[in-house]
């Protein structure tokens, strides 16, 4: 009984490193990086959850979900700041370029939650979550049509050059 409880300790994984999770470079918010959702994001870090995972920020609800396999719905766990009505600080970056800014997100007081999914990672959190991106911005031209007619306008787009989503577990 003694070497099945020590086998199962043993086989834990150990939680008490930073997991980095890279943004596709070219992902693109309208508008802000506020609100926007971060998908496909990967890690080849050897002590991840999981190797995909999805991110929204600056949102009342800031989250990040752990996904099973790539493109997951629902999520096999999430960890969130719930209530912080967190914004991006956007910074602007003329050393890069006129349109450049890096913007970060981060938080420290998390829950954990693995209701809305399936909850294959079970009760693993919760984690702190830090964002880093520089994106550039650009303006894209929309066309809109009603009964009246057509019309066109302009929208900012950003589109993310690196970028990357830090979890670290909370001690």
């Amino acid at each position: 009984m003694k070497k099945l409880m020590l086998a199962a300790i043993l086989c834990l994984p150990v939680f008490s490193q930073t997991i980095t999770y890279e943004v596709a470079v070219g992902t693109t918010c309208s508008k802000t990086i506020n609100g926007c959702t971060l998908s496909n994001l990967t890690t080849s870090d050897p002590g991840a959850l999981t190797n995909w995972g999805w991110f929204v920020g600056g949102t009342y609800y800031t989250q990040f979900d752990f996904q099973i396999y790539q493109g997951q719905n629902a999520a096999g766990g999430a960890t969130y700041c719930e209530g912080n009505a967190m914004a991006y600080t956007q910074t602007a970056r003329p050393d890069l370029g006129a349109n450049y800014s890096e913007w970060t997100v981060g938080c420290t007081a998390n829950a954990w939650t693995n209701g809305t999914g399936s909850g294959e990672l079970g009760n693993v959190g919760p984690w702190k979550i830090a964002v880093d991106l520089v994106a550039h911005s650009y303006q894209r031209q929309v066309k809109a049509c009603s009964r009246s007619g057509c019309y066109y306008y302009y929208v900012t787009v950003w589109a993310i050059d690196n970028g990357t989503v830090a979890l670290s577990p909370v001690q």
